[in-house]
């Protein structure tokens, strides 16, 4: 597995609607992207890319999120990212990063009082491109970039043969 900054793998897809509902492995807290599999936390996340998607994200899921899984929201162009608990059952972090990759600031946020009628909404530092949710647990990491996961063009290449 190579790994690259999401402002890369961004630039590299730009119709996101084709990664919605994708698996992507991602990794955080990292001043670089690693070289191969040395990075110290590797997640398993769930890209949402679309509005519909984003508007779902982990609403009325019962069961917490593994130390290794997340859910990555991709957004077309940086904006401030505003995100809230409405229906959210479980407690989750959620970290902002901006267009070059890096950590912006990061939340931690409790399941509301009334998940129908959250009155939190967790905003990120200045503009972002993606908002990444994962297990409480996590919080808080280490400032850092956010990587993503792809095949070497040598896997590539030879998946093709």
């Amino acid at each position: 597995m190579i790994w690259i900054p999401l402002a890369l793998y961004l630039q590299k897809t730009p119709d996101l609607s084709k990664l919605d509902h994708r698996k992507v492995r991602v990794t955080l807290g990292t001043p670089k992207c690693p070289l191969a599999n040395a990075s110290p936390l590797q997640l398993t996340a769930e890209v949402v890319s679309v509005q519909s998607s984003m508007e779902h994200g982990l609403s009325n899921r019962a069961k917490r999120l593994e130390k290794n899984e997340a859910m990555l929201f991709l957004y077309d162009q940086p904006k401030v990212i505003q995100i809230w608990m409405k229906e959210t059952l479980i407690p989750l972090t959620v970290a902002f990063y901006g267009n070059d990759s890096k950590l912006l600031n990061q939340f931690l946020m409790p399941v509301e009082k009334d998940p129908n009628n959250p009155t939190l909404i967790y905003s990120s530092k200045g503009a972002a491109r993606a908002a990444l949710e994962l297990a409480p647990e996590l919080y808080p990491f280490k400032t850092g970039i956010l990587c993503v996961g792809t095949e070497s063009s040598r896997r590539k290449s030879s998946k093709r043969n």
